[in-house]
């Protein structure tokens, strides 16, 4: 499994300029790959936003799709344990994005009704909490508190207070969809690249940014970030300390479009969401544990 001791990265000696090429084979990756759940397309487009639960016990997703099917742009689970899928919340506005805390059982999303609107959701008690008011795209917790979010604008990366809904720019370099809040506040990646806001040292990975369809870190190990490059058919993790990029073998899902991926709170599974592409295409949920690498 992957090693899960934390611990922060700082400085030049960690962080340097470092510049990683794809030409160069990446580690292979194996693992146990496990199907959560099948053929989710009844006529849906894709599926995002997947999120472990802060627990681990269950993974939350997006399937989105038409407008007339109530059962589109609306919030699932599935438990990794019994696969049960369960709709978790019912409600009248389609929710076109979410994240989920890595504390507690609080989602972050957007609906429809209103794009300048964040809201948190509490998923125990099933009620709002608060409602955020930015404009942005693709908001996401902070790593480390539940009282700090992130959203995606033309001009770079935001940083909302929840407490005082109080907003900088913390990041205002790289260029991409793609982004991921990371480690003490101060890692961040964006497209291609990783961005220290403290040293403004940078990472470059060669990467095309249209290829990476979605970023995320290890919540239990800061030096290992998550790329999903989508129709380039791979799913990669960037060690940044030892700067090795690792491919996973993915098995019967490694020949589809992979557009969304992220860690479990320990580190030790990873989430993923394949396609074929196209209308009906049998979009599905795996879960893969890596062996020890």
């Amino acid at each position: 499994m992957i090693n899960t001791t934390r611990k922060y990265l700082t400085g030049a000696a960690c962080l340097g300029i470092m510049v990683l090429l794809l030409s160069c084979a990446p580690w292979p990756v194996e693992g146990e790959l496990t199907l959560l759940v099948d053929d989710l397309d009844n006529g849906s487009w894709f599926t995002v936003s997947l999120c472990f639960s802060h627990d681990g016990s269950k993974v939350y997703y997006l399937s989105l799709g038409p407008d007339y099917d109530p059962d589109y742009f609306q919030i699932w689970s599935v438990d990794i344990l019994d696969k049960t899928v369960n709709r978790e919340i019912d409600y009248g506005y389609e929710i076109l994005w979410m994240d989920v805390s890595h504390n507690r059982s609080i989602c972050l999303m957007v609906c429809d009704i209103e794009y300048d609107d964040f809201f948190l959701y509490d998923l125990e008690t099933s009620r709002f909490t608060d409602t955020i008011q930015f404009s942005g795209l693709s908001p996401k917790f902070s790593l480390e508190t539940d009282s700090i979010i992130y959203s995606l604008s033309t001009s770079g990366i935001w940083k909302i207070n929840v407490n005082d809904e109080s907003e900088e720019i913390v990041c205002s370099r790289g260029t991409g969809s793609a982004y991921a809040p990371g480690p003490g506040d101060t890692l961040f990646a964006v497209g291609d690249s990783v961005f220290n806001i403290n040293t403004g040292e940078a990472i470059h990975i060669l990467v095309s940014e249209e290829e990476v369809y979605s970023m995320n870190w290890n919540p239990a190990k800061d030096d290992e970030l998550l790329i999903a490059t989508g129709l380039e058919r791979d799913l990669f993790i960037f060690n940044i300390a030892s700067r090795d990029l690792y491919r996973l073998d993915l098995g019967d899902a490694n020949h589809t479009i992979i557009r969304d991926a992220n860690f479990s709170p320990d580190g030790e599974k990873i989430v993923f969401y394949s396609t074929l592409g196209g209308w009906h295409s049998k979009d599905k949920v795996w879960l893969f544990e890596p062996y020890d690498k």
